[in-house]
């Protein structure tokens, strides 16, 4: 743009004067391009003159003729959710109960391999005692244990929590849309659910039960207050233990509301 502004004089000159010694009648178009062709050298000058380009943009921003109105764009309507059908919610029950189930036992058996780690550790550490190398060994090994216990938890928490939500809403869904629970050909099927639920309510109590036994040990640890790793691998999965805890509290409640529910269906089919 400096360029336009560096030889308009020159450049203007020549071509108006070329203009005019074509200017005949003959010719009057060939110098009408090149007036036009210094018309616009001229304007582009004018426009990238430093006093002139400050002032365009408070003009484009006041003048309507200079204002872009940007287009307008089609609101689109959020696609009206169509509800569930009683065949969805049994597929995802059984899909998410099974995996639930499959979690929980994971957990069990994950929970009662760390307490035979613990207790071995324990004997171990009572052994060292004394000897302040051998039982800082012990402790970091104790630790260790204890923090690969907590990081499973961690990664098992979210898969436990969608389980449940599923499985809940699911099998509630079911119960609540199927025609089938409104006969009583569905009577038999209700009261092998019902025996089903007991069956995972005490594997789910089971699993709070041994939960709480490590829960325990670990506070013991913590209170003694063995070493620096110790103490922040027992904080950590005391914390993650409580979360955990919380949500099989939340999954024996959700037990509880579709037993109940199932037992209605029982009821009103007499």
């Amino acid at each position: 743009m400096d360029f336009f502004r560096r030889f308009a004089g020159p450049v203007i000159g020549f071509l108006a004067g070329a203009g005019l010694e074509v200017s005949g009648i003959e010719a009057f178009p060939l110098a009408l391009a090149t007036w036009s062709v210094a018309a616009v050298w001229a304007l582009f000058a004018l426009i990238t003159w430093p006093p002139v380009a400050r002032w365009l943009p408070s003009i484009s921003m006041t003048w309507p003729a200079f204002q872009r109105s940007a287009p307008e764009q089609a609101v689109s309507e959020p696609p009206v959710p169509v509800a569930k059908g009683f065949l969805d919610f049994h597929v995802d029950a059984l899909k998410a109960g099974e995996g639930y189930v499959k979690s929980i036992t994971r957990l069990i058996q994950r929970t009662s391999g760390t307490s035979s780690k613990l207790s071995r550790d324990a004997k171990r550490f009572a052994a060292a005692r004394g000897d302040a190398q051998k039982s800082h060994k012990v402790a970091s090994d104790i630790a260790k244990d204890v923090d690969e216990y907590a990081a499973f938890i961690e990664g098992l928490l979210p898969e436990l929590r969608a389980g449940q939500k599923l499985f809940t809403e699911g099998l509630v869904g079911y119960l609540e849309t199927s025609p089938a629970f409104r006969n009583r050909s569905s009577k038999s099927y209700l009261e092998a659910l019902r025996s089903r639920l007991e069956g995972l309510r005490k594997t789910v109590g089971t699993s709070r039960e041994k939960t709480a036994g490590v829960r325990n040990s670990i506070s013991e640890l913590r209170r003694l207050n063995v070493s620096q790793r110790v103490n922040s691998a027992t904080d950590r999965l005391v914390e993650v233990l409580t979360h955990e805890d919380s949500e099989m509290e939340e999954l024996e409640a959700a037990l509880q509301r579709v037993d109940l529910l199932s037992k209605t269906r029982l009821q009103e089919m007499g």
